[in-house]
């Protein structure tokens, strides 16, 4: 074959290789660049819809495997592609098949910068260095699950009591804000971004080390949420549009809670900011991906509306509690609505594997995230008590960790450099995290203590059960 028949094998190979989220292959999605031959080696210049994609290290190295296996007798490299920005212009009319896309456009947008003039190899930091990182996530998350089970009434052993006070502080910081920041960091490429979840994993630790009253852990993990700022104002930059934004507004919400329970207030004071800092990373993802179907502009604004109503009621929050629980309940429900009218997932469920699971779990997601508005939004402002339980569960485990549930398999391929292979399996936890958590609002909203317990215990199982099945599908 001579170089052009080769490029063309190439580029037709490739459409093998799928965006897990959308099920699209990267050749009809248009993030094939460049396609380079000389001699015995092939260049293959890929780009991504985003600068901080999570599947973009997954895919790379997907990609460059399965040309390899084509040629054999060749040196395949992959490398970032120059100057490449993702556009609705470059999918290919398959892809729009595929996609189901519909006519209009999304009109919210931003002048862009500069990129970097060179192309950037993929300077994948060893695997092995990142485990500490994530290790030290899950560790806050073990001791978070005991810590919420005893909270909740389980008569369990636990070396210091006090440590119950802090089932908050190791969910969102100490884990969540590990994975989270850990794969921003991974898609920056820049070793001072592993800094964040350096800091969150461990300040998450050092709240179970230090005494309660220490603010020395508050002042880590508020160190690590100013670095993980900073990866999104360094991704700015070059990057300015609408979804980025979005997503910096929640690094910033986890910056002002942590902040602000450093500066001595109660975490049921700050709640609202640690709320929008998962939703607004959540939902500026969503908007990304959702470039795809080019919503209507009356969305556009319904959107921006909601974020800027998450954000006066967070505020308010801080002054007028019960006033910035009801409204921050209803921007939650509204967003709610926004998710299943305009969202993705609501095609992408009818695909298979992966493509599927995970928009699964986003549905799920949503629905769960418009149940914690109409509750917040009823009830009003509590510090405790099976209301708040019902109020916040439905946030934290309902939406957030169903969307670790349905991304996992995306995150940790690219943060470890693993394939996982996607098994029916993974439905037992989801199926199992979402039993738990319907009897346990149920049981908190009728008052019924005994079922409490059970539904708590039965979402922790099913978060162990989903680490067992993710272990047991990484490739080998």
């Amino acid at each position: 074959m001579d170089h052009e028949q080769i490029k063309t094998k190439v580029f037709d190979v490739l459409k093998s290789v799928s965006d897990p989220e959308l099920g699209v292959n990267i050749s009809d999605l248009g993030l094939i660049d460049k396609i380079l031959v000389e001699d015995k080696q092939i260049l293959i210049h890929l780009g991504t819809t985003s600068p901080v994609c999570p599947a973009s290290s997954m895919m790379r190295s997907t990609a460059k495997e399965t040309v390899q296996n084509q040629f054999p007798d060749y040196n395949v490299e992959i490398k970032a592609a120059e100057n490449f920005k993702w556009s609705r212009d470059r999918l290919s009319t398959a892809g729009e098949k595929l996609l189901d896309m519909k006519s209009g456009t999304f009109k919210v947008d931003f002048p862009i910068a500069t990129e970097p003039e060179s192309a950037v190899p993929p300077k994948a930091k060893p695997a092995i260095q990142r485990v500490p990182l994530l290790l030290g996530g899950v560790i806050c998350l073990l001791m978070g699950l005991w810590t919420g089970l005893i909270r909740m009434g389980w008569d369990w052993p636990v070396k210091n009591p006090e440590w119950i006070s802090l089932h908050g502080p190791l969910m969102v910081c100490g884990f969540l804000g590990t994975v989270i920041s850990l794969e921003r960091a991974v898609g920056l490429e820049k070793k001072w971004g592993y800094l964040a979840p350096l800091l969150a994993a461990i300040g998450g630790i050092s709240l179970l080390l230090a005494e309660v009253s220490s603010s020395m852990p508050m002042a880590i993990l508020t160190a690590g949420s100013f670095f993980y700022l900073a990866i999104f104002l360094t991704v700015l930059k070059t990057h300015r549009d609408f979804p980025t934004y979005i997503m910096s507004l929640g690094a910033l919400s986890w910056f002002i809670g942590n902040a602000l329970v450093l500066a001595g207030l109660y975490v049921f004071e700050i709640v609202p900011w640690w709320i929008c800092f998962l939703v607004f990373t959540i939902a500026g993802e969503r908007i990304e991906l959702n470039r795809f179907l080019s919503p209507k502009s009356e969305s556009d604004y319904f959107f921006i509306g909601i974020i800027l109503l998450s954000i006066i009621a967070a505020t308010i929050s801080l002054f007028y509690p019960a006033v910035g629980t009801v409204t921050l309940g209803v921007a939650m429900l509204l967003l709610s609505v926004w998710f299943f009218l305009y969202d993705l997932a609501m095609r992408t469920i009818r695909r298979e594997g992966l493509t599927k699971f995970i928009a699964a779990c986003l549905l799920i997601g949503y629905f769960w995230l418009g149940i914690g508005g109409i509750i917040a939004a009823i009830f009003g402002w509590l510090v405790a008590g099976p209301y708040y339980d019902a109020y916040l569960h439905a946030v934290f485990i309902g939406f957030t960790f169903s969307m670790i549930f349905g991304h996992a398999p995306i995150i940790f391929p690219g943060i470890l450099k693993i394939s996982i292979n996607f098994s029916r399996r993974f439905y037992m936890h989801l199926f199992l995290l979402h039993l738990g958590l319907l009897i346990r609002v149920a049981a908190d909203l009728s008052l019924n203590w005994d079922f409490r317990l059970w539904g708590a215990l039965i979402s922790a199982l099913a978060v162990i059960l989903f680490f067992l099945n993710t272990v047991i599908s990484v490739r080998r």
